[in-house]
């Protein structure tokens, strides 16, 4: 906007007056580049051993390229999640750029989302069938170490062998020394089997 012109002649002299003026006010127009700007968004990786709860992980890094002075992340939506042991991809989109409290322009940058990784291992748990000297009453003896979330239940199948290896389908009936052994086990999470996030050593 012109505010206000002033006119002088050769010697210095103001002629303004001599003039008979008309302002016209222009127009500053300030374009974007006109190549967008590269930046590439990549969701965090985490992780955790399997304990029967729901994980996610929401934060994220500019992992390449950087953002034009003033502008900033306003919001990333980071939407992964995890339960059972395994892997699943932590996706990452919708980044919201502003400037002032304005939104950027469109297409100022070209923005490249890279997921993250999300990692559930199987919880170690030991089962040991005990030895024990006792008259025999068909009832099983297991020792477990502690299971991973304080819900689950486990069930275990006991075979008892003799000296030379062969189950005893009745269990042990005469007096001896007999060999105990683990043969099959469920661990549950209500009626829910969850057997497989756990990494069984049997004793």
């Amino acid at each position: 906007v012109l505010s206000s012109v002033v006119i002088q002649d050769a010697q210095g002299n103001e002629v303004t007056a001599n003039y008979n003026l008309t302002v016209k006010n222009g127009t500053l127009t300030i374009k974007a580049p006109t190549t967008a700007i590269d930046i590439t968004l990549t969701a965090d990786s985490q992780t955790w051993v399997y304990d029967g709860k729901a994980h996610s992980v929401t934060t994220y890094k500019i992992t390449s390229g950087k953002l034009a002075d003033g502008d900033k992340i306003e919001s990333v939506k980071v939407s992964g999640t995890i339960t059972n042991a395994g892997t699943a991809k932590n996706e990452i989109s919708g980044a919201v750029i502003k400037n002032g409290g304005s939104a950027v322009s469109g297409g100022k940058y070209n923005i490249t989302y890279v997921a993250g990784t999300l990692t559930v291992t199987k919880a170690p748990l030991t089962l040991t069938a005990e030895s024990d000297s006792k008259t025999y009453d068909g009832k099983k003896i297991v020792s477990a170490t502690k299971l991973a979330n304080p819900d689950h239940k486990i069930s275990v199948t006991l075979g008892v062998f003799d000296k030379d290896g062969k189950e005893l389908q009745n269990g042990a009936v005469n007096p001896g020394t007999y060999t105990k052994k683990i043969k099959s086990y469920v661990i549950k999470a209500g009626e829910t089997d969850v057997t497989a996030n756990y990494d069984v050593k049997t004793v």
